[in-house]
């Protein structure tokens, strides 16, 4: 059977996808789900796309992610998945606003921590994760994609988990608000650049450059969005 083809979604419908194919499935609290391959294949869109989703359905609190062994149901109210995204898109440019505002603060927060607490063995992984965007198939994954897995690795690293989680609520917002403006994502090799930079201040333990280059960071995201609303001025 010829695979379906992949499709470009956001995280927020990425989502609603894999909700509806749990609802579907009738899986109970403690079923375990189909794997990334196998998910990505059935709902038509990218691995990639999938393991972000499943990210933020653990951070959501809906599955529980058991490395090497998959993403299992939780007990919950699968209702309350469509609040936040329902948020973001009946706000429109307030939610904007209200989000830059939101995500500083917490990325500022993860940052911090980040520099206190990240180990040898995480500082690594950093590297590692910079080394392969670089490659081709690095740059062609993560082209035209919105990018929040290299904060979500800080967000671990920062090593508190309710912090954590808000950061990545926060992403699918931002996400959501963004694709519901038309606004595109930046340059893939400009997002590397700039990682690069906090990872370096990362690695030297220097909150206040780390702190710098993470709002460069945030503020560079926001020029897709500031050019989008020059345009209809």
């Amino acid at each position: 059977m010829e695979n379906p083809v992949e499709r470009d979604v956001s995280a927020p419908r990425a989502l609603e996808l894999i909700k509806k194919s749990i609802v579907e499935r009738q899986l109970r609290p403690g079923d375990k789900l189909p794997a990334e391959r196998a998910l990505a294949v059935q709902l038509g869109i990218s691995r990639h796309t999938v393991r972000e989703a499943l990210k933020n359905l653990a951070a959501l609190g809906v599955v529980e992610i058991i490395h090497g062994s998959g993403a299992y149901l939780k007990e919950q109210d699968f209702d309350f998945l469509s609040f936040p995204m329902q948020m973001a898109l009946g706000q429109g440019r307030r939610a904007i606003e209200d989000l830059i505002e939101t995500r500083e603060l917490v990325e500022i927060q993860v940052i911090r921590l980040a520099c206190e607490r990240a180990s040898d063995d995480q500082l690594s992984l950093l590297d590692q994760f910079l080394t392969y965007r670089a490659t081709a198939e690095g740059l062609e994954e993560y082209r035209s994609h919105y990018d929040f897995e290299f904060e979500g690795i800080l967000g671990e690293i920062c090593g508190n988990r309710y912090l954590a989680s808000i950061q990545r609520l926060t992403h699918i917002l931002w996400e959501d608000a963004l694709s519901g403006l038309g606004v595109s994502p930046i340059d893939v090799r400009v997002i590397n650049e700039e990682h690069a930079k906090i990872v370096q201040a990362v690695r030297a333990r220097d909150v206040q450059r780390a702190r710098a280059a993470m709002l460069y960071h945030l503020k560079s995201a926001l020029r897709g969005y500031n050019e989008n609303k020059n345009r209809e001025k």
